[in-house]
């Protein structure tokens, strides 16, 4: 019934917000092949479902991916904006807090800009919850906030910023809170990455930049 076209009013929205999820998802997978323009087709797929619908949830995430392919691709301002644009669009803090930690900061940081970097960590410590409950849908999980995440961005960002001193006890706290967090929301790149900020903290912008 869904496919001839007679839904009624409530399965179109909800179509078009599963639509809008898949093509976020599908926007990650062009992402890690290394085709950006394709992960932007996909994700202005998901922003028009997004805004058809009124989900101010799926266009934050949107915009948060939005900001780490621009962030890859080299377009600092692009990503900086991304971020910001999608506080507008945030439903809860931890959306905020990604926004901040995994945009806004990281962008501040590759810009070289320390203090604007520390003004959007304090932005997304007050934004993050105060108890984290892993989400049960695996859409939200792929990239809504953890703590882990949290730990790891900061000392990737300071690291960047020539801190590295200072970015390894957030690395090695994002180790061990990766390892609280259920099977299901680990993955092997991210403890990696953290790994790499405490192992080689002669690593220049540059060479860090290639692996985190």
């Amino acid at each position: 019934m869904l496919l001839g076209g007679r839904q009624t009013l409530a399965q179109r929205v909800a179509l078009c917000r599963t639509a809008g999820q898949l093509s976020v998802l599908l926007s990650g997978a062009a992402f890690d092949l290394g085709d950006f323009p394709g992960a932007y087709a996909h994700l202005l797929t998901a922003e028009q479902l997004g805004r058809e619908v009124g989900d101010h949830a799926l266009l934050a995430s949107v915009r948060a991916i939005q900001t780490m392919v621009a962030l890859w691709d080299g377009d600092l301002s692009m990503a900086l904006s991304y971020a910001q644009d999608g506080r507008r669009y945030a439903t809860n803090g931890g959306q905020r807090a990604v926004l901040a930690i995994r945009g806004e900061a990281r962008a501040l940081a590759r810009m070289g800009d320390p203090s604007g970097f520390f003004e959007a960590l304090r932005r997304a410590e007050r934004a993050r919850p105060g108890h984290y409950q892993p989400p049960d849908d695996p859409y939200e999980a792929w990239w809504s906030y953890n703590p882990a995440d949290f730990e790891l961005y900061t000392g990737i960002s300071l690291l960047w910023l020539g801190q590295p001193a200072d970015a390894e006890p957030h690395a090695r706290q994002a180790i061990a809170s990766y390892q609280d967090l259920p099977s299901q929301f680990q993955t092997g790149s991210n403890p990696a990455q953290a790994r790499i900020i405490i192992g080689s903290p002669e690593l220049s912008v540059v060479d860090v930049a290639d692996v985190a």
